[in-house]
């Protein structure tokens, strides 16, 4: 649950900055359509080389938009990978509670106890087995 409610505030985060960063540029001149193109592929990574995108690099207060848009993009990447990460890990963990019944999910712990288990019934097994030839002798 955790996760999901990180990507979608990260998603949500990224469609807000998408759009404060369209109109920013269209206040610096740009067209609707062109500035929230702009903004949508600095801050997903993928730019064009185009009259377009020298017209944004020529221009002081744009590139310094641009590149804030950029920064912003690569801390979304990985803050989403670092959920993706942080959620597999728990999910792993969660798993390993419900199949061991334990709180801790020690996989490692569970398999020393069961072999610890076996070393007691075969102790137990040798002991009877002793026994038995005593009292038969």
């Amino acid at each position: 649950m955790g996760a999901a409610l990180s990507m979608f505030v990260l998603l949500s985060t990224s469609v807000f900055v998408i759009r404060l960063a369209s109109v920013t540029l269209r206040l610096t001149g740009l067209t609707d359509a062109t500035a929230r193109f702009h903004a949508l592929s600095a801050l997903t990574g993928t730019r064009f080389t185009t009259s377009e995108a020298e017209a944004i690099v020529n221009y002081p207060v744009r590139r310094r938009i641009i590149s804030l848009l950029m920064i912003i993009g690569n801390l979304g990447l990985v803050t989403l990978f670092a959920t993706v990460i942080v959620s597999l890990v728990n999910t792993e963990r969660e798993i390993g509670a419900t199949i061991f019944g334990r709180t801790d999910g020690g996989l490692a712990q569970h398999r020393c106890s069961q072999a610890r288990r076996r070393c007691a019934a075969k102790d137990l097994l040798v002991l009877e087995a002793f026994d038995d030839i005593l009292k038969t002798a």
